[in-house]
């Protein structure tokens, strides 16, 4: 406690020009000097027989409690406040209030504000205020506190529509007055680095919001461009360094995409690399450059069209069509057309409607499978449960063994049952009327030799080549409903034939 009853509650307070004190009572006193430029750090409080003032950090509140005692009149408040230097935006209300706080002997009134001055308003410079995470991170952070080191926020997709940040106008300095009637200078406006250039992605509201103009990737630089591509390259690979990358318009990788690693783009989706281990999903196309070759669990789904060089022990689906340049090794494909322009030899392929190969199989009888006229579910749907099944098989398959487990009893379980039942017979129902339709153009044409071993399925309709066979087209037989072969002609000339 100072002289007088002035407490500092920093003890760094400090006082630009010299206090002057006076002693009533036996008690020094701070006389009010208020052509005294003082400059306070922290609170000060000023303490009477039955009033206390106390002035806050930022010296634009002073506040006053009244403690039990003996009456005072009014000259007894405004004696404190000149003492604690209270000089300027004092209320009269609240004057009256304590006033007759004060006529009351023993009374209490507990901390209220009697004196309010003017904050200064410091300067602020135009700025920008980012809604997305501007730098890239170390790791995400799953639901169970683990991190994700494969989820990195390289790339920030973004909708069509959504407000991806705020242009704040300049704020001009004002000064302030305190209590004590001094003034409290403002900061000045600061110098701050350049706005950047808004893209043709963005549109600035009226109200300040920078809301992206069509959906694809957010691309921002510091004090350089901010806006939202539609085709966003990203040059190199995608692996630890960058993550995952995601995109809502269109995506091209320069790179390769690496074992555990995953691209998507909600439009067309460009890999000038290859495939190794990784996974690619896409609502457009994917055109592949090199080699694709996945992982356990990994896939390669698109939406419309796939293209790729080769494909060794790869699952590819494809809403449309698919089509390998060259080889095709222990792969699964999936599509409505697949097409295999150089050897074919192990694994699976399927097709809604044709499927159109060279060489199939090897002189060794590697199994290989050609199935056509079967419908096939949405790629990125079979994606999802692909998805869906790696969860499951990561937590052991504890939570759904304990869900059965707990329901077995349960009449909603037995409703829920027989509402999944019902779905499936008419899903079964769907699907064998959709075979039918697919009987008439369901189609499997060998250009090239087709080794033992090789499997054709039209339909449900089987049939193992146990001989080489060259140059066939093999369909549905309207009339028996087997399998017929068709030979073909070198020069497309067709004959007939079974």
């Amino acid at each position: 406690m100072g002289p007088g009853g002035v407490h500092d509650n920093r003890p760094d307070a400090r006082v630009d020009s010299p206090k002057t004190y006076a002693s009533v009572d036996g008690v020094s006193h701070r006389l009010a000097a208020t052509a005294d430029k003082r400059c306070y750090i922290g609170s000060t409080v000023h303490v009477s027989e039955r009033i206390k003032v106390e002035v806050d950090e930022t010296r634009v509140h002073a506040t006053v409690t009244i403690m039990p005692g003996p009456r005072c009149g009014s000259d007894a408040l405004d004696q404190s406040l000149v003492d604690a230097g209270v000089v300027h935006g004092v209320c009269s209300r609240t004057r009256r209030k304590v006033n007759r706080a004060l006529s009351a002997p023993n009374r209490r009134l507990e901390a209220c504000v009697i004196a309010t001055g003017q904050a200064p308003v410091h300067g602020c410079a135009e700025r920008l205020e980012l809604h997305f995470d501007g730098s890239r991170i170390a790791a995400g952070t799953e639901r169970d506190g683990r991190l994700n080191f494969h989820a990195r926020g390289l790339l920030k997709p973004a909708a069509a529509g959504q407000h991806v940040a705020t242009l704040h106008p300049q704020v001009d300095a004002a000064h302030g007055v305190s209590v004590e009637g001094l003034r409290l200078t403002a900061t000045p406006i600061p110098r701050v680095a350049t706005l950047p250039r808004f893209g043709l992605g963005v549109v600035l509201q009226s109200d300040g919001r920078l809301v992206a103009t069509r959906a694809g990737v957010i691309d921002y630089a510091a004090g350089e461009r901010l806006d939202v591509v539609v085709d966003y390259e990203h040059r190199g690979d995608v692996d630890l360094r960058s993550g995952h990358l995601e995109s809502r318009g269109s995506l091209s990788v320069h790179g390769t995409v690496q074992k555990n690693f995953a691209v998507l783009a909600e439009a067309s989706l460009a890999i000038r690399g290859a495939i190794a281990g990784g996974s690619a999903y896409s609502e457009g196309d994917i055109i592949v450059s090199e080699k694709i070759r996945t992982a356990e669990y990994a896939v390669v789904a698109a939406g419309k069209d796939v293209r790729a060089r080769l494909a060794e022990t790869a699952v590819i689906q494809a809403g449309e069509t698919l089509t390998v340049e060259e080889d095709c090794i222990n792969s699964q494909l999936h599509a409505k057309v697949v097409a295999v322009r150089g050897r074919t030899v192990g694994g699976v392929i399927r097709a809604e409607k044709s499927i159109i190969v060279r060489d199939v199989g090897s002189a060794q009888g590697t199994p290989t499978l050609l199935a056509a006229g079967e419908p096939l579910p949405s790629p990125l749907e079979s994606a999802c449960r692909n998805a869906t099944l790696l969860d499951k098989l990561e937590s052991g398959g504890k939570g759904q063994t304990q869900q059965g487990r707990a329901g077995e009893d349960s009449p909603a379980d037995a409703t829920q049952e027989a509402r999944s039942r019902s779905r499936r017979v008419a899903a079964r129902a769907v699907r064998l009327r959709r075979i039918e339709a697919l009987l008439t153009e369901a189609s499997i044409e060998i250009h090239g030799v087709a080794h033992p071993g090789v499997t054709i399925m039209l339909a449900g309709r089987r049939r193992l080549l146990d001989q080489g066979s060259c140059n066939a087209r093999f369909s549905v037989d309207p009339k028996t409903g087997g399998i017929q072969r068709t030979p073909l002609a070198p020069l497309g000339k067709t004959g007939s034939g079974n």
